[in-house]
Formats: structure tokens, sequence, C-alpha cells
């Protein structure tokens, strides 16, 4: 009796072992990401959207982070396919605003001629605002980039 209630004790060790050894492996096993959220305004203050933002690396990071523009201009940056968060470094900032967005905005669609820039920290970034240097056009109603009409 002893010998079979000594082996039922390492029946259930072994196979206690064997859960907890898979269950490490069951974790998040990507990049290091700390949260990037805020959003994303003309120079006068009128949010942009509809649209997306990405963060391309330029230094620390070899992960691409992005995020849809909500109505607000507002982001909340996530890297596919880890999850929410964005690898600390340093980012070129691109604006995908789609068809009807204006000219001068151009320069913001690629890492090569966008002129903003950020600089992710290891704790984050929350509420940031990022300023572009363009002015919304006016009598247009509702937010959005130049030339968007709602």
């Amino acid at each position: 009796m002893n010998d079979l209630f000594a082996m039922n004790i390492v029946r259930s060790s072994i196979a206690l072992s064997i859960t907890l050894l898979l269950l490490s492996g069951c974790g998040d096993s990507g990049p290091g990401r700390v949260p990037v959220q805020g959003r994303i305004v003309m120079q006068d203050g009128m949010p942009v959207f509809p649209g997306s933002i990405a963060l391309e690396p330029i230094e620390g990071s070899a992960f691409r982070s992005s995020s849809l523009l909500h109505e607000e201009g507002e982001f909340k940056m996530r890297t596919y396919p880890h999850g929410d968060g964005v690898v600390p470094g340093k980012y070129k900032v691109v604006l995908s605003l789609g068809m009807g967005s204006p000219p001068e905005l151009a320069k913001y669609s690629s890492a090569k001629t966008s002129t903003l820039e950020l600089d992710v920290p290891e704790e984050g970034l929350k509420n940031l605002v990022l300023e572009l240097e363009e002015v919304a056009q006016r009598g247009s109603k509702k937010a959005g980039p130049p030339g968007m009409q709602r």
C-alpha cells in the first residue's frame, strides 16, 4: 500500500510539473512594449480623422506599430501581432489619410518624407498630442484634415 501511495504522489508531482511548465510558456512572448496613446491634431487644434497612424522604427526597435484614428483624432498604438503598446525607441510618424486628403499632407504618408518623429521612453506615453504643421481648412463644420468635408 505504501508503494502505491508513493507512486501516486510521484505521478501527481510529474503531472503538476508538466502543467506548470506548459503554462509558463503561454505568457506574452513578444517584445517588451509600453503604452502609447493620444491624439493627432492640425496646428489649429482640429482633430485628424479618418485614417490611421503608424510608427516606423528609426532606431531601437525593429517593430512597426499602428492604430486607426478615431473621431477626435484619438489613437492607441498596437504592435502586431504582439498586442497593445510600442517597443521603446525612436520612430517616424506616418499617416494614411486616404483619398481626398490635401496634397500638403502627403509628406506624412512616408517615413522618408514625414517631418514628425517620436521618441518612446521606457515608461510609454499617455495623453500625447501630436500637432501637424498645417491648419485645417476653414468652413468645415466637422473636424478632419483640410479638404475632407463631412
